[in-house]
This record gives structure tokens, C-alpha cells and sequence, in this order.
């Protein structure tokens, strides 16, 4: 995966104390003075612009800033020293790096139309209220007793969890609920096949590259079939962009880019094994045999298929069960005795003796 620097762009960060935007490489408050705490994070302003300064662009790329560990002072990864107090900042907080950051969200003023941090509780422009319902009397204090702010109350719940457990007992009753009842074999019936194949052409699909010897290309269009790290023939360039906090008040744009892969998807026809013939055989009893098969030139015995049908009579009409075993469906001989159990549906859903 490709990634690249397209430059860097200031950030800004809100002062805890005044509620005011700064840019990101202020390192106090224009509003209050107050400096930046260690643990305010940046954030994007949506018209955030490159920095085309040589002296900005160098502080981005130098790394996170550090807070002095005697005053807190916030300093730039090359500093030695403490610009507010002069102490080592050896030891001092480097400022984290390496996220992505999100951009700001913004309260527009009702009167004046300045973006303000949603936190604020007044315009930085024109001191207008940005707080919800501002005009409404303040609510009276919480009693001893206060009732809850929620709508919801637990009766409220009640039709659902009937819903719910109606729902369930329609469940158990349609697919689980079973009734067992003495039954008796009267009639067993059994079929086989036997396919029959030979070598024809069929029609198949692949990429252009996995077409197997022989395969004759009746068409070919351009489709999408991979994405690959680096370029290649028929390849498109596909590009995301995201702001990397670099811990200095700055973001840089990291440009990542893959290539989606396109080649010729094609239709062919070639010679393959494919269902030409069906032999069949049925009868009752359990003496069940397999059909005679004629085979031809160029041709071969296909799949074998095969389906026993068991017949109950019961004190509720005749119930069919069917099944694929062989050996399983001998031990039902018309005449003997079983119980069966049958679900809501009529159908058998087990046996026993």
C-alpha cells in the first residue's frame, strides 16, 4: 500500500477555560492567556489550508512537541530548554502523535452566524446565548422524590414480551412439537438412476490467463479482478487521503494509494464431461436393483442416485417417510410394527421399534 506526504496543515485546539479556538501552533489562549494543557486535543477546522511557511513547515515535520515537566509549558521537539522557565525538558511529556484527527464541530450563533465550538455557552463573536431553550425558566430543584426524566415505564414493556414469548410458543409448537403413534408398513417403494456422459462442448467463464488449453475464446470484456499495492497493465490509481496528528499543533496529509487490477474476463467453449442420458429403475419391495446401462462411444457412467420410500399406515391416514440409506430402508418389510412420531406438519421425524 502506497502512502505519501502531501504537506501539512495547522490544526486548532479549544481552550478548557474560555471555551476559544486557537490555531494549533499557538501555544496559549488569545482570549484568556491561559496555556495549553497537555491533554487538549487537536482537531481540523474544515477550511484548514496548507502551510506554504518555511519556519511552520519545519516545526510540522521536526515531531511532537514536548510539556515541561516544571511548568507545563508547551515546547517543540527541538527545544533543549524550557522557553517559559528555562528547565531541562529532558524528562518532560511528549505530546501524543499519530492519530487520526477528526474535524471540528461547530455551533453556528442564531444571531450573528459565527462558528463556535459546540461546547461554548455564549457567541465569541457577539456574546448571544448558543445554550438550548435559553429563554425557559430554570427548572425548580430535585425533590426528595424526583420523578424520573425517562418516558419509558416498565409496564410499557409488557406487550412486547408477550409478543415475544407468543411468538416463541408458535415456534415450538409448528416445528418441535412432536406426537407419537403406533404404525404399520404397508407399502415400500423404491427408484435408482444411473447418468449417463459424454464429451461435449460446454460453455464456460475465465480470466483471460486461466483459459485452459484447448478452450476456444468466443468473447472477452474488461472487468475489475484484483487490487495490487503497486501499479500494473490495466491498472487505475485509487487514492484516500487522511490528517495525521503530528503532536505539534499540525496534521499531516497522508496521501494512500492502491490499484485496482482490471484484465479481460472471456466466455469459452470447450470439450467437458456433461449429462447426456438418465437409466432408470423403480419397483416396491425391498429387493431393489440397479438399472442396465448401454454406454456409447466417447461416453462414461455418470453419477448414481438413488430414493426409498417407506409407507406407515396409522390411526391418522398413511404417513410417507422417505430416505437415501439402503441398508436402513430393508429393516421396514411391509407387515412390521413401528412407532413413529410426527410433527405438527405430518411429517416423520423419527422411528423406532
Amino acid at each position: 500500500m502506497a502512502k505519501r506526504s502531501l504537506g501539512y496543515v495547522e490544526l486548532n485546539w479549544e481552550c478548557p477555560n474560555c471555551q476559544a479556538k486557537n490555531q494549533g501552533m499557538q501555544k496559549t489562549c488569545k482570549q484568556c492567556g491561559a496555556p495549553q494543557p497537555a491533554e487538549v486535543a487537536f482537531q481540523l477546522d474544515k477550511d484548514a489550508r496548507k502551510i506554504e511557511d518555511d519556519a511552520k513547515l519545519a516545526q510540522a515535520a521536526a515531531g511532537a512537541d514536548f510539556h515541561c515537566p516544571f511548568c507545563g509549558t508547551r515546547n517543540a521537539a527541538s527545544s533543549k530548554v524550557c522557553s517559559q522557565c528555562g528547565g531541562d525538558i529532558a524528562e518532560g511529556k511528549r505530546r501524543s502523535s499519530g492519530a487520526k484527527v477528526a474535524e471540528s464541530q461547530y455551533t453556528h450563533c442564531p444571531k450573528c452566524g459565527n462558528k463556535n465550538p459546540t461546547t461554548a455557552p455564549q457567541c465569541a463573536a457577539c456574546g448571544t446565548s448558543l445554550t438550548a431553550n435559553n429563554n425557559m425558566a430554570a427548572p425548580p430543584p430535585p425533590t426528595s422524590n424526583p420523578i424520573p426524566t425517562s418516558g419509558f415505564r416498565p409496564w410499557m414493556a409488557l406487550p412486547v414480551v408477550a409478543f415475544l414469548l407468543l411468538a416463541c410458543s408458535l415456534i415450538w409448537f409448528l416445528f418441535f412439537r412432536s406426537t407419537s403413534m403406533p404404525a404399520t408398513v404397508s407399502q415400500t417403494h423404491w427408484s435408482r438412476s444411473i447418468a449417463v456422459e459424454a464429451l461435449v462442448d460446454v460453455q464456460k467463464e475465465a480470466w483471460r490467463d486461466e483459459v485452459p488449453a484447448g478452450g476456444q475464446i468466443q468473447s472477452c470484456q474488461t472487468k475489475y479482478r484484483t487490487t495490487s499495492d503497486t501499479p500494473g497493465q490495466n491498472s487505475k490509481e485509487v487514492c484516500t487521503t487522511e490528517i495525521v496528528d503530528q503532536g505539534n499543533g499540525t496534521g499531516e496529509v497522508v496521501e494512500t494509494c492502491q490499484y485496482e487490477i482490471y484484465d479481460d474476463r472471456c466466455t469459452y467453449t470447450i470439450q467437458d464431461w456433461a449429462e447426456v442420458d438418465v437409466f432408470r429403475a423403480s419397483g416396491e419391495g425391498n429387493n431393489a436393483v440397479w438399472p442396465m446401462v448401454s454406454i456409447g462411444a466417447n461416453q462414461r457412467e455418470g453419477n448414481a442416485r438413488e430414493n426409498y420410500e417407506v409407507v406407515f399406515s396409522t390411526q391418522d391416514g398413511e404417513k410417507t417417510y422417505t430416505t437415501q440409506d439402503f441398508s436402513y430402508f430393508q429393516n421396514f418389510s411391509p407387515g412390521s410394527q413401528w412407532m413413529i412420531s410426527v410433527n405438527t406438519f405430518g411429517g416423520i421425524v423419527d422411528i423406532t421399534q
